[in-house]
C-alpha cells in the first residue's frame, strides 16, 4: 500500500530543513574564520614582534644616541633600588663623553611563563668585551594597531656605574655631575662607557676615567686620582711668603696667626724678625681635601733678662688650601 503525500506539504518540509542547516553553517565557518585569523595573528606576532628584535632595536637606540627610543623599550624595575645620578637622558647619551656598545651579538631567546623571556647579550665598549643578561615581558599597554603586544626590557638595561673616585667633591659623569659615597662613583644608566672627570677648577685635575654600566662581567675600573695642579705650588709658596713677612713687621703676633716660635718677652714691638729661609711647601690632597706644609728658618732677636737674645730657629707652618671664588688660597692652621 503506497502512502502519497499532498505536494505542497514535501516542498515545505524540505525548506524547512535547509533553512534549520544554513545558521550551523554558517556559525561554523565564522568560528574557523576566527580560528584561522587568531591562529594569523599569532604567527605574525610571534615571526614580527620577537624579543630579539626589541634587543636589537634597544641597541641601536644606544649607538644612534637617542634617549627616547632607548627608554620607550625599556621598563625599569620597581624593585631595584637606583641611587645617584641619572644617565639615561639625551644630554648624557649625545655627550662625547658616553661610548655606546658596538659589535651587538644577542644570543638565544630563552622562553619562560607568563610571557617572558631573557637574551643574553655581548658587546664591546672601549675595546673590552662584556655581557649583559636582559629579561623581556610582553607589554599589555604597548601594543600595535590594538592587535600586536610588544616586549619590553624590564630587567639588565639599566645598571649602576661604577669606578672608584677619590675624591669628596663633584665629578663630571658624561657631562652630568655626579658625586661619590665612601670613594664609589653613584650613577646609573643604560649599558656603555662613561668618561668620568672633575669639574673645571684651579686647584686640582684628574686623568679621566671610564666607569661602565650594565655588564655583568665589569672592565677592570679605574681609579679618578685628583691631583694639584702644578701652578698651585706657586700660588701657595707665594701666599706663604706674603703670610711670613706679614709676621716678621707686625707687632701682635701670635701662636694663632704666625708660626713663629718664641719666649715670653717684654714687648711684642721689641722683637725683631727675619726670615732666614723660607719654606717650600709640600702639598697633598686626600678625598679631595689639600692641605700644604713646609719648614724654613726664621732668626729672632729680642730682649732678654739678660741683655738681647738672638737665635736662628726652624719653623714649620701649614694650612689647607681651597679655591675660593675660583681663585687658590692658603690658610694657615696652627699646629
Amino acid at each position: 500500500m503506497t502512502t502519497t503525500y499532498p505536494q505542497g506539504d514535501l516542498s515545505t518540509a524540505l525548506v524547512d530543513h535547509r533553512s534549520r542547516r544554513r545558521p550551523v553553517a554558517v556559525g561554523a565557518a565564522v568560528f574557523m574564520t576566527l580560528v584561522l585569523l587568531v591562529l594569523v595573528l599569532k604567527i605574525v606576532e610571534g615571526v614580527l614582534f620577537q624579543p630579539a628584535n626589541t634587543v636589537r632595536a634597544f641597541f641601536q637606540a644606544l649607538n644612534d644616541r637617542d634617549a627616547d627610543a632607548a627608554g620607550a623599550l625599556v621598563v625599569p624595575d620597581p624593585e631595584r633600588d637606583l641611587t645617584g645620578t641619572d644617565l639615561r637622558g639625551g644630554a648624557v647619551l649625545r655627550s662625547p663623553g658616553y661610548t655606546p656598545p658596538t659589535a651587538v651579538e644577542a644570543g638565544p631567546v630563552v622562553p619562560a611563563e607568563d610571557d617572558q623571556a631573557t637574551v643574553g647579550v655581548s658587546y664591546s665598549v672601549g675595546g673590552q668585551r662584556q655581557q649583559v643578561m636582559l629579561t623581556l615581558e610582553r607589554d599589555e599597554r604597548a601594543t600595535v594597531a590594538g592587535l600586536f603586544r610588544e616586549w619590553r626590557i624590564v630587567k639588565g638595561a639599566i645598571g649602576e656605574a661604577y669606578t672608584q673616585v677619590e675624591t669628596a667633591g663633584p665629578v663630571l659623569v658624561a657631562g652630568a655631575s655626579a658625586s661619590a659615597e665612601y670613594d664609589v662613583l653613584r650613577a646609573y644608566g643604560y649599558p656603555g662607557g662613561y668618561r668620568v672627570t672633575l669639574p673645571e677648577q684651579p686647584l686640582l685635575e684628574a686623568e679621566p676615567v671610564i666607569a661602565y654600566t650594565g655588564a655583568d662581567r665589569y672592565a677592570e675600573p679605574g681609579v679618578l686620582r685628583p691631583v694639584v695642579k702644578a701652578t698651585v705650588q706657586d700660588e701657595v709658596d707665594k701666599q706663604v711668603r706674603t703670610l711670613l713677612d706679614r709676621c716678621s713687621k707686625g707687632t701682635e703676633i701670635t701662636r694663632e696667626n704666625c708660626p713663629y716660635p718664641w719666649s715670653n718677652h717684654p714687648g711684642p714691638e721689641q722683637v725683631k724678625i727675619k726670615v732666614v729661609s723660607y719654606p717650600t711647601c709640600e702639598i697633598t690632597v686626600s678625598r679631595g681635601q689639600v692641605t700644604a706644609r713646609g719648614t724654613g728658618q726664621v732668626r729672632i732677636r729680642q730682649p732678654s733678662f739678660f741683655g738681647v737674645d738672638e737665635s736662628t730657629t726652624e719653623f714649620t707652618v701649614s694650612g689647607d688650601v681651597t679655591a675660593l671664588d675660583n681663585a687658590v688660597t692658603f690658610q694657615y692652621v696652627p699646629q
